[in-house]
């Protein structure tokens, strides 16, 4: 107790000192509060000087409607000016009135409840808020921190002694110990509910409760009850609490704070799945989130409320509200949301604080003679041991989770003949135990590379505390100008984190004690943070994401890709943030898998497969002149007009015949004539049908492409002198499907190709040349796998073209068993894809890209072997084979120099799989020449090389008219 004074120190002052030795802090409490319910007066909250006088109000009040008040109620009293609670006990004990006290009893609190007749105690049943639990504190009275000399003690004593009668005699001494040997004003005498506690009565001449505190306890059968300061046995009942367990909102307590004499809850109680929308003013002396949520909106306000409890995982969300009460979160709870609080809030062990944007004002706004100023409230954050603190971080939202202020304040002194008022300086704080824990709850985002992200901020308000104050200015309509303030000297921030947690990565703490400690944004990230705390800030500094260019390289394109993505992350403002931003937060071996994707491998692979797509269309060519050839040979021409001198009726019996007669029918020939051998130098048409599957091997990071095409050549030539010189010319129509192994990328190409070829023979050898050009139409798609935020598919549609010329030698003889021998020395192949340009549309990650002219030359040399044999049902079958080996002399892989498109000043390079430098191709198939006019050809071709696989089949058919 303190005479004429509070019983407690400044709070902010309390705090800090206690956090520094490792210890909690009591209660602060706030000026008394009164309200009915039924015959009880309930009385909570920090005694005052006018208490009494407010007591009496209440009790005639009572008495003149006829309901008298028969008990007072003191729950959770921290203590007050020690002539108020002297005050307080005698008008209870004049007026006959029974006391009960709820949850913890100190100090003035104690005096007045050992006013009454009948004295009692209530099992406890309110949250364990502030260090409070069933406790009676009794001690001596000090002024200014100092305890007084024991005469002055007396006057108390004799009051005790009075209202415990001869029953409490053997109780004196203990009380008497508890005054004289009083260290400082945080020592009690405490006395606890016996039934509930082993600990026996226990003095501590001061704060410090441990062993080296100099406590002293008390015989155990020393208790509350057998000194008689509780002289009712068993246990009393207040039913002031409301219980909500649905839905509820606005004012559920309207006559809590009125000042009436209805009915009102002092304790509302939201038990699990329960739910309160407040958007305006109610209160309760204690609002208990016992396992339900509080949501405070705009405008919500708890009123007069001393505490606000939040436990068994209830739920405080702050909406934009000024919070003005007492907080305590502990058991699970939390605290979370955005707004202005003014009082202090402590989280216990496993209390949780999420604040969103939450300014901590260590003043609130108060009127003196009715003039708004701001009052000093001494509001603080203590986050205590197992607590944790869950900071929301945000790229784009750059403002602090946690805001503690400081402003110039006006302070009021109490004194007994005029309070004192005068401008001070008041400061909030934060105190970390250091067994709290930092959480983070990193939003992805681009982080710029030694950006700062705040999660606690500080800020002074210096602005000039003026205005009218009675009995401070001298002229009551004038304004004024307190004195001049002096700076605060206290930390804003009190410790620091020792230990981190990523909500991301559940489980892993980051040791913040550990030299050069790093805060992952994700499992395994590219992204890590520094956490950077001091006595005035607590920021995340982001560490360079995209230094290490490596995680982006392979062999064949390098590091490009990386070298460009490092260069925009070191500028101040890139296009390309949505897509750093999504690597930053991606898995390092993911980010490493996928840099191909990111780079588009896929369409330097395709420039291959172009050109596979190019060859595919001359090779049917090449086998269409190659089958023409083997007609011409003079066997097969033989066996040839063995079968046309055979009657036309028995040739139309045969597979041979009837096709035969078919096509003369649709060339317009009279059916009834017998079949007549053309000239050397007629028109033939022919077609050729031709399906592929190959692939282009996975190479050094690169991944393969498995690629399917099919097509159509429609074909006329014509022979010249004497049937030695073929001329001729095709169209062609096909498409390709390409896909990467990964299934990432995927190309459909739709090609047209023309070409003329002409083909020479000279005594046993020939020699013939193909000009060929072809359009290639691209409808492209890409996407990126396992990073969030770059799922979309990106697009490209794009055409370009190709020129590609054969020209191809051989010599041929026959052996004596009629198989014909051809030695090709040499074959060229030559084809030139022309410059491509390409751009996607899609997400953050869609490129553009310009690849150059593509030029392959193959030289090679090879042998072709066939033999004809004549059929009685088919005319002559000639199967063959061939084998050819050839060497690539120019372009072996394809490339592009690529561009993000939102930033097409950063190139890179993009190379596909090397498909080697040698390469082998077989060919067996099997023609069927069925008569003079007309042939059938069904081949299969083969091609591999150290980087691609490749296999076709190809059915033609030949007419000559």
């Amino acid at each position: 107790m303190k005479r004429s004074r509070r019983i407690h120190r400044n709070t902010l002052s309390m705090a800090i000192a206690l956090a520094a030795t490792g210890t909690g802090y009591s209660n602060v409490g706030s000026a008394m509060q009164f309200h009915r319910h039924g015959n009880q007066l309930i009385v909570t909250g920090e005694t005052e000087q006018d208490d009494p006088d407010i007591l009496i109000s209440w009790l005639d009040r009572a008495v003149a409607i006829s309901n008298p008040i028969t008990t007072v109620v003191f729950r959770n009293g921290p203590g007050g000016v020690a002539e108020a609670g002297l005050g307080l006990g005698r008008i209870i004990r004049e007026r006959n009135l029974n006391t009960i006290f709820d949850g913890g009893c100190y100090s003035a609190c104690a005096a007045s409840f050992l006013g009454g007749i009948q004295r009692s105690m209530t099992q406890f049943d309110l949250p364990h808020y502030f260090g409070t639990e069933t406790i009676l504190g009794i001690h001596g009275t000090s002024t200014d921190g100092q305890v007084d000399p024991p005469h002055e003690q007396d006057e108390y004593l004799d009051y005790l002694r009075g209202m415990l009668g001869q029953e409490g005699e053997h109780a004196m001494l203990r009380i008497i110990q508890s005054h004289y040997e009083l260290g400082n004003s945080g020592g009690f005498l405490r006395y606890y509910d016996p039934a509930k506690n082993l600990q026996p009565a226990r003095f501590c001449p001061t704060e410090d409760e441990t062993s080296s505190g100099g406590c002293i306890d008390h015989p155990r059968d020393a208790t509350i009850r057998t000194d008689t300061l509780v002289n009712q046995a068993g246990y009393a009942t207040v039913n002031d609490i409301l219980n909500v367990k649905n839905r509820v909102a606005g004012n559920i307590n309207p006559h809590y704070g009125d000042d009436s004499l209805h009915d009102a809850w002092g304790v509302i109680r939201l038990r699990p799945g329960s739910h309160w929308l407040l958007d305006e003013t109610s209160s309760a002396d204690v609002i208990w989130v016992n396992g339900g949520t509080l949501q405070l909106d705009r405008n919500g306000n708890l009123g007069s409320s001393h505490a606000l409890v939040a436990d068994r995982d209830g739920i405080v969300a702050l909406r934009s509200a000024i919070l003005d009460t007492q907080v305590r979160v502990a058991d699970g709870a939390i605290l979370e949301g955005y707004g202005t609080v003014t009082r202090p809030m402590q989280f216990a062990k496993n209390g949780l604080f999420a604040p969103q944007g939450i300014v901590i004002r260590s003043y609130a706004l108060k009127s003196v003679e009715g003039v708004t100023m701001p009052f000093t409230t001494g509001a603080s954050v203590l986050l205590e041991e197992g607590s944790a603190t869950l900071f929301t971080v945000s790229a784009d939202d750059r403002q602090p989770g946690l805001t503690l202020e400081q402003r110039d304040v006006v302070v009021i002194v109490p004194d007994e003949d005029q309070p004192e008022i005068r401008a001070g300086a008041s400061r909030s704080a934060l105190l970390i135990h250091p067994s709290a824990t930092l959480g983070l709850d990193i939003h992805p985002g681009y982080y710029v590379a030694g950006g700062e992200s705040l999660l606690v901020d500080t800020v002074i308000d210096r602005t000039p505390l003026t205005g009218f104050v009675a009995g401070v200015c001298s002229e009551p309509d004038a304004a004024c100008t307190l004195d001049p303030v002096a700076p605060a000297v206290n930390p804003f921030i009190l410790g620091s984190f020792r230990q981190a947690l990523n909500k991301d990565e559940a489980g892993k703490v980051v040791d913040l004690t550990e030299p050069g400690a790093v805060v992952q944004a994700r499992k395994n990230s590219l992204l890590s943070f520094m956490v950077q705390q001091s006595e005035d800030k607590i920021a995340l500094i982001a560490n360079p994401a995209f230094d290490d260019t490596s995680i982006f390289a392979n062999r064949h394109s390098g590091d490009g890709l990386g070298a460009a993505l490092r260069a925009a992350s070191h500028r101040s403002a890139t296009s390309l943030a949505p897509l750093l931003g999504a690597l930053q937060f991606a898995d390092k071996n993911i980010v490493k898998a996928q840099s191909g994707a990111l780079r588009g491998d896929g369409y330097a692979t395709l420039r291959s497969a172009d050109v596979n797509l190019v060859r595919e269309f001359g090779g049917v060519v090449d086998q269409h002149l190659q089958n023409v050839r083997r007609g011409q040979d003079e066997q097969s021409a033989a066996f040839a007009g063995s079968l046309l001198s055979a009657s036309p009726a028995a040739n139309r019996n045969t597979i041979a015949g009837n096709m035969s007669h078919m096509l003369r029918r649709l060339a317009g020939a009279p059916d009834e004539k017998p079949a007549q051998a053309d000239g050397p130098d007629g028109w033939r048409f022919w077609g050729r049908g031709f399906g592929t599957t190959g692939r282009i091997d996975a190479q050094e990071g690169v991944a393969g492409m498995r690629q399917n095409s099919s097509g159509l050549l429609l074909g006329m030539e014509r022979r010249f002198a004497g049937g030695k010189i073929l001329l001729g010319g095709s169209l062609g129509f096909g498409s390709m499907s390409a896909k990467a192994s990964n299934k990432q990328f995927r190309a459909d190409v739709g090609a047209v190709d023309a070409s003329v070829y002409i083909d020479a023979r000279y005594g046993a050898g020939y020699v013939n040349g193909t000009l060929r050009y072809t359009r290639l139409d691209h409808e492209a798609t890409r996407s990126i796998g396992g990073i969030a935020g770059l799922g979309a598919m990106h697009k490209a549609s794009y055409s370009n073209h190709a020129w590609s010329v054969r020209l191809e030698h051989g010599l041929q003889w026959s052996d004596k068993h009629g198989t014909v021998w051809q030695p090709l020395l040499p074959v060229l192949d030559y084809v030139r894809l022309a410059d491509q340009r390409f751009a996607e549309t899609g997400g953050p990650a869609a490129l553009q890209g310009r690849g150059g002219s593509h030029d392959s030359l193959r030289g090679g040399v090879g042998l072709r072997v066939w033999r004809s044999f004549q059929s009685s049902r088919s005319g002559v079958l000639t199967p063959h084979a061939q084998l050819l080996f050839a060497h690539e002399f120019k372009d072996r892989d394809g490339r592009l120099q690529a561009s993000f498109a939102q930033e097409p000043t950063l190139p890179f390079k993009v190379i596909g799989q090397d498909t080697g430098r040698n390469t082998v191709a077989w060919n067996l198939g099997v023609g069927s020449q069925m008569n003079a006019r007309t042939s059938l050809a069904l081949d299969y071709v083969g091609e591999r090389s150290s980087g691609r696989t490749q296999h076709g089949l190809m059915l033609g058919l030949a007419h000559k008219f």
